[in-house]
């Protein structure tokens, strides 16, 4: 008895540690906070750090139906809007060329807009099909993985017109890099090494509101 009282003494002490070492332990069942809604999109016209200029306007389109956390429905097609708040040429960087974009406000279909704080989460170009088949090919990576292929169906026509585009965390542009978070005036920054950074049609955004 005496053996089985110290046991179970013991246990309890362990328990009693274990508990004050992992705090989470007693809210393992709570719900994780929601996650802030994201846009798929793709930018509408042209930027580049060779000839944009701080407070040049920048417009992305949405490229799926969205919700935003206060219920307001955001059709496919809604305009992202923000502007430029700070760039640098490859030339006057010395190689390495910079663009820090400021999203605050939508514009649904009919004309009303919405303020909001978005911040660049993903940046890729539009997939080409026309690529040929190599060892750094989406074609090739496919067949060699189990994973569906990322080329979203119906490609070759406008992005607007598909919904099943792949838009990865961080930047997949060749030379372009993402800052992973806003800076101060609520900007997200793209950084170029060797290069200018071009942004039109052709390239996917995906921006996530604070």
């Amino acid at each position: 008895m005496n053996r089985f009282r110290r046991s179970f003494g013991i246990s309890l002490t362990i328990s009693a540690i274990l508990f004050a070492l992992c705090p989470a332990f007693g809210r393992a069942q709570s719900p994780a906070a929601p996650t802030p809604p994201s846009l798929k999109a793709k930018f509408d016209g042209n930027l580049s750090t060779k000839s944009s200029k701080v407070g040049d306007t920048v417009t992305a389109r949405t490229l799926i139906p969205s919700k935003l956390k206060d219920g307001t429905d955001l059709p496919k097609g809604s305009k992202i809007l923000g502007k430029v708040v700070a760039v640098l040429s490859k030339d006057a960087g010395g190689g390495t060329s910079a663009l820090a974009i400021k999203f605050d406000h939508l514009e649904v279909k009919g004309g009303a807009t919405l303020p909001i704080q978005g911040q660049i989460i993903g940046i890729a170009p539009v997939p080409d099909p026309s690529a040929e088949i190599d060892g750094n090919s989406p074609l090739s990576r496919a067949a060699e993985s189990s994973q569906p292929l990322s080329i979203p169906q119906g490609i070759g026509r406008d992005p607007a017109e598909d919904d099943k585009y792949v838009i990865p965390p961080g930047s997949t542009m060749k030379g372009v890099t993402l800052v992973p978070q806003l800076d101060d005036v609520g900007a997200s920054e793209l950084r170029g090494e060797k290069k200018e950074i071009k942004l039109d049609s052709y390239v996917l955004v995906k921006v996530a509101l604070k």
